[in-house]
């Protein structure tokens, strides 16, 4: 399929830099940015079809296999939580 789309100027730029970051022709980067996007949408839009029960039910499944009990998993989540708090909070002072 062929279409032709209207860039503004400052994403043209953006994404012919990408392009030769990555070490491709611009046509073949602008696709992979597509399916990149449809596949994602694809995801997000399989997962909204299911219950929280359903989309939680292979973690939960995991959990009960590794034999964590309460308290583990609230340490491992809080500790979690901590380190993406702390990254953040990196990556804003640059």
């Amino acid at each position: 399929m062929t279409i032709t789309i209207d860039l503004p100027a400052d994403v043209e730029e953006s994404v012919k830099t990408q392009a030769a970051k990555e070490g491709l022709p611009l046509e073949d980067y602008v696709t992979s940015l597509i399916q990149e996007g449809t596949q994602r949408r694809d995801r997000i839009d399989l997962l909204a079809e299911k219950s929280f029960d359903e989309i939680l039910a292979p973690f939960r499944h995991n959990v009960e296999d590794s034999g964590m009990g309460d308290e583990e998993l609230d340490d491992l989540f809080t500790n979690a939580r901590k380190e993406a708090s702390r990254v953040r909070k990196e990556k804003a002072r640059g």
